[in-house]
């Protein structure tokens, strides 16, 4: 079988979802991926384990600036010489069949294997579908498409079968591999937790939207429950009522209260029973935007002025939105900290509490002596905030910052 697909992580995903369910039913089956040469697809597809090959196609440019014209002259001369690349590869590699998920590269494959008899099918996993799905319609035999609304777009609605959105095994395999390792009645630490798998967040980025990642979310939790019997809440984007949406208050309780707060009318499982796992208790599975873990440092060992100063800041006080805010103790450097997951980079930039704390500070006699990000962060979150403070007029980071050209940022 070929799969073919590219652009975005977004179209590669359920390819790689798709594969790696044919592998696991059939493992006497061969398949094949085939991109773009330039596209992200390449190292997603190979750090997977699977064998990819590449035809030269590349996307348009809507633009009429000189440097837009030359590149769609060039994207334009691919496209005319990317059937003969796909009828060879096709040629190299006989498949029974050929399966397009999105992106440029889709398209010279998906209709080279419909003009060589070569039975075709398509994946639209956003509710909107592209370009490329849109015009591969009259030449795929069945089309696949993650959300019933999606099924108007297409002129032959007899072709179109509604399946979802394929989900990835990693992530119950890591699920089902932490509740056989992980023990929650012997478990202790400083952070709250809940179950052996505490969260999966699924972060849309790389032209994944937030509606994929929250079909995916529940299609894991569903499959969760079915295979491991361990129960599930939906928070973030896809909770099921707004008192799901913070973390911290799905959370509430722990390990050791949760059987009890499962009894609430209110606290049901999205997935499950009204009981934890024995062992592996229960976990929260939801699309979020990225959270970005930063950290501001005090010039006091008064632990006290940090948690005043989180206590103004953070959302449920009353402070900044999508803000959650700590006070602690550095032990080893004697000074307190400021310790904030932004959970959304975009309603409050990390330049706006920076500046909140660094005049609270001032009023508590002591000033900021560093800031710390934790772990990845998106690089727009940073950039946000050189904007802000080089006053740069007229900005478009998409545009203008090289690396989004270099290597396909959002």
């Amino acid at each position: 079988m070929i799969f073919t697909c590219g652009g975005t992580a977004g179209h590669v995903n359920p390819a790689l979802a798709l594969a790696g369910l044919l592998k696991e039913r059939r493992p006497d089956s061969g398949v094949l991926f085939v991109g773009a040469h330039r596209g992200i697809e390449k190292k997603l597809i190979e750090d997977a384990g699977w064998p990819f090959r590449a035809v030269e196609v590349s996307n348009f440019h809507r633009s009429l600036r000189p440097r837009e014209i030359r590149h769609n002259l060039v994207s334009l001369r691919n496209f005319l010489r990317s059937p003969g690349e796909a009828r060879r590869l096709l040629g190299e590699f006989p498949a029974d069949l050929v399966v397009g998920t999105g992106g440029y590269a889709s398209y010279p494959m998906i209709q080279a294997a419909s003009k060589l008899g070569i039975p075709t099918a398509i994946h639209e996993s956003n509710a909107i579908p592209g370009l490329t799905t849109r015009l591969l319609e009259r030449h795929t035999d069945l089309i696949m498409v993650g959300f019933e609304e999606c099924r108007k777009n297409y002129k032959n609605p007899e072709k179109v079968l509604v399946t979802g959105t394929p989900v990835r095994g990693d992530f119950f395999q890591l699920t089902k591999k932490a509740a056989e390792v992980i023990d929650m009645t012997k478990h202790v630490g400083e952070h709250s937790r809940m179950g052996a798998t505490d969260v999966i967040p699924f972060v849309p980025t790389m032209g994944v939207t937030v509606e994929e990642c929250v079909e995916i979310s529940k299609r894991l939790g569903q499959r969760i429950w079915d295979e491991l019997q361990i129960p599930s809440f939906l928070y973030e984007d896809s909770a099921t009522s707004p008192d799901r949406v913070n973390l911290a208050k799905v959370r509430k309780g722990q390990f050791e209260g949760m059987p009890e707060k499962l009894l609430q009318p209110e606290w049901a499982p999205d997935f499950g029973e009204r009981k934890i796992h024995p062992t592996a208790g229960i976990t929260a599975i939801g699309a979020r935007m990225p959270l970005v873990a930063f950290n501001v440092n005090l010039a006091t060992s008064d632990v006290e002025v940090a948690k005043k100063i989180a206590k103004v800041i953070r959302g449920s006080s009353g402070g900044f939105k999508c803000c959650k805010a700590m006070g602690f103790m550095l032990e080893d450097r004697g000074i307190a900290q400021v310790s904030m997951n932004m959970v959304n980079y975009e309603v409050t930039p990390l330049n706006v509490v920076y500046e909140m704390i660094k005049s609270l500070a001032e009023r508590y006699g002591t000033y900021i002596v560093g800031s710390e990000v934790v772990g990845l962060t998106p690089a727009k979150a940073l950039i946000d905030c050189a904007e802000h403070y080089l006053k740069l007029e007229n900005f478009d980071c998409h545009n203008q910052v090289m690396e989004y050209h270099l290597v396909g940022m959002e």
